[in-house]
């Protein structure tokens, strides 16, 4: 049915086009008629980009690109009441046969508008989200049987789970969904297109299954709208980045409190914010004691993020348990020690701020006494002296 609105019609024969896929055709409309990739359906805003994406099988990559070097706006442009952009339709068809064609799709939609990948629909769902929703169930499955071998092994069982997610993934027919979250990941991360070809396709060896443009935990890590179920899983599959400094002397768990430090905290931050630490810690307990490139701990950053000490989910406390030694040790940024951090915090609520203030303050003098204090352990002036020479080496180095 053709009808008008604002003068133009709607399905212009751009559109009728696309929905029938006569792709040769649709190549010559828009060469004749380009304007036609831009006019918008009157109903619910959207453009003949989102009616070619729509498309059983999907199209060609060079329709997408003439689409989107006509209207490069319709790549990153809301529409419908869900509030959805291209990617987010593209990335919830789960439909194996067209692997290929849809990352090729994927990486021509960022590559005209690499922000695409951080836009949030109706339900805040960024396209990362969409596409691990797709396929979540399968990556738990993966987590639940390398964890069971790898606790089955009598040694060295966290490079047996690996190994074993590794080797799940690509004999599971998950490597290419896998390698799509990759892109979205850098998009969002470093906010460029990567190629893919993150581990061969077989089964592989731990060695072979990696990534040179960018760590994957630590990109989980610093998307603040990263699944938690994703953090954890990248975890399980790259446990060597977790100790790992970034350019910018920064490890996961350095980012995961920082890109949420901005949030307005609140019940549901918390919990979020609280299953990140204490995924990371899971992974490598040690990590709570490696100072980042400005020569803070984990501990002060998770205060200066309002974090509770046991209000929703405790990662406070998380942090003090892998490395109590941080109750005694001064920040190098607000010169204070945590309890002090606490009593100043603006972003606690009152009450959580005033549990978490005596526990930390507790917990201290409760160290009075302790080894932590004895000769055999480096004084705080000793630790502040060193930061800039040690970086994200962390304490035990000193």
């Amino acid at each position: 049915m053709l009808w008008k609105k604002n003068g133009q019609r709607w399905p212009t024969k751009l559109v009728q086009l696309i929905r029938a896929s006569d792709w040769a055709k649709v190549r010559r409309r828009l060469r004749s008629h380009p304007f036609e990739a831009s006019i918008r359906d009157p109903n619910d805003l959207g453009s003949p980009l989102n009616e070619a994406i729509c498309c059983d099988p999907l199209p060609p990559v060079d329709i997408i690109e003439l689409l989107v070097q006509v209207d490069v706006n319709a790549v990153s442009e809301h529409y419908g009441r869900a509030e959805i952009c291209p990617l987010h339709v593209l990335l919830a068809q789960p439909d194996a046969t067209q692997e290929r064609r849809r990352r090729e799709i994927i990486k021509a939609l960022l590559c005209a508008d690499v922000h695409a990948a951080s836009i949030r629909d109706k339900w805040g769902r960024t396209p990362l989200v969409v596409a691990f929703e797709q396929r979540a169930m399968d990556f738990a499955e993966i987590e639940i049987a390398a964890l069971t071998i790898a606790r089955q092994s009598p040694k060295d069982w966290s490079m047996v789970g690996t190994k074993r997610a590794r080797q799940l993934i690509v004999g599971g027919g998950l490597y290419s969904w896998w390698n799509d979250l990759l892109i979205l990941l850098g998009a969002e991360y470093k906010g460029e297109v990567f190629d893919t070809g993150w581990g061969a396709a077989s089964e592989t060896g731990v060695e072979q299954f990696s990534n040179q443009h960018f760590g994957v935990l630590h990109a989980c890590a610093a998307v603040e709208a990263c699944p938690i179920q994703l953090l954890r899983f990248a975890a399980l599959v790259y446990p060597e980045e977790c100790r790992t400094p970034n350019e910018d002397m920064n490890i996961p768990l350095h980012l995961a409190l920082k890109c949420r430090s901005d949030k307005q905290y609140s019940s549901f931050v918390g919990t979020e914010l609280s299953n990140a630490v204490d995924a990371l810690l899971r992974a490598c307990p040690n990590s709570a004691s490696i100072l980042d490139g400005s020569g803070r701990l984990p501990i002060s950053l998770a205060i200066e993020a309002g974090v509770h000490w046991d209000h929703f989910g405790g990662a406070l406390k998380k942090l003090f348990e892998s490395e109590p030694r941080a109750l005694s040790t001064r920040d190098v940024t607000s010169h204070m020690y945590p309890f002090m951090m606490c009593a100043i915090s603006s972003k606690m609520v009152l009450g959580g701020q005033n549990r978490t203030l005596m526990k930390v303050s507790d917990e201290r003098v409760n160290m009075g006494n302790s080894i932590y204090n004895t000769a055999s352990m480096v004084s705080t002036t000793d630790i502040e002296n060193e930061v800039a020479r040690y970086g994200a080496k962390g304490l035990n180095t000193l």
